[in-house]
């Protein structure tokens, strides 16, 4: 696997980070941008991480971080990478407690429940995570709501809401230093975003609710729908699949068998035929957010 023109390949990688990181105080070794003198340049290198810079006449040639590093490519031409080195203050500690991210649940203070469909970057927001926006009847901003992920729980703040025949959403910010990330049960990553085609009608789905319940697994019914909710917005251009769901359920995230995002549960129809839930498409929020996929 290459991961770039100019970079080594992974299983390539995976040599060189091991010689480097036998070296007295290397910590950390990743592909980023090269600093001079504190700034970023627009320059690829190979980053090392240290505890402490040491000043290279105190070090034998073989503790020495090299200027660069050299591998072999497929054409057997030697390639090069330049290297830098940066301090790092403190060592890597794991997050402790919850991750907020899909199928957590969102909850108001008269109780009313939806759930956390996925965790986005926004360019004015930051890291956001997205709920269905008929949770809140009234957009009060900064309305404080309790997220539920596992058996714990923290507090969170509405900061937008969008509610009319295109879109059915809210975004929350996530209060303290608690992280935000695409994992479902803080475990099984989703992404990237998929936008639905002709071709995926009959597609095996997931759908990623609350609580301890496994994902729902239903299947693509329709594409471009229409829905007329009784007492509620009429949303166009929806996602179908069986009627799988159920109050409590809204904003949950729809996803495919390879983990790509499909969209966010806002309603559904039943009927003593065919019933169905009704989703809409990820890939418009995001749109409209000018946001990304954490």
């Amino acid at each position: 696997m290459r991961i770039g023109r100019n970079i080594p390949s992974y299983y390539e990688l995976r040599t060189i980070y091991g010689d480097l990181i036998k070296k007295p105080n290397v910590s950390l070794c990743f592909i980023g941008k090269k600093r001079i003198k504190g700034e970023i340049t627009s320059h690829t290198a190979l980053i090392c991480g240290v505890k402490k810079k040491v000043d290279k006449k105190a070090l034998i040639a073989e503790e020495k971080i090299p200027p660069q590093v050299q591998w072999l490519s497929k054409s057997k031409h030697p390639r090069r990478i330049k290297t830098d080195v940066i301090e790092i203050e403190s060592s890597f500690t794991f997050h402790q407690g919850c991750i907020i991210g899909p199928g957590d649940c969102a909850i108001r203070d008269d109780n009313s429940r939806a759930t956390i469909g996925m965790a986005l970057y926004h360019p004015s927001l930051g890291p956001v995570v997205t709920t269905a926006g008929h949770l809140f009847p009234q957009f009060v901003e900064d309305e404080i709501i309790d997220i539920q992920s596992g058996d714990q729980t923290v507090s969170g703040k509405l900061k937008r809401r969008v509610l009319n025949n295109r879109c059915d959403y809210a975004l929350v910010e996530i209060e303290g230093q608690v992280p935000i990330q695409n994992l479902f049960r803080d475990r099984y990553a989703i992404g990237p975003l998929h936008y639905p085609e002709e071709e995926d009608l009959d597609q095996e789905l997931k759908i990623l609710i609350p609580g301890h319940q496994p994902p729902i697994h239903v299947t693509c019914q329709g594409i471009h729908g229409f829905l007329n909710e009784p007492g509620g917005p009429s949303l166009n251009d929806l996602i179908l699949t069986d009627y799988a769901t159920e109050r409590g359920h809204s904003g949950s995230c729809l996803i495919g068998e390879n983990g790509a995002v499909w969209g966010l549960l806002v309603g559904g129809t039943i009927s003593q035929g065919m019933s169905y839930s009704a989703f809409l498409p990820a890939h418009r929020i995001i749109s409209r957010e000018k946001a990304e996929l954490i």
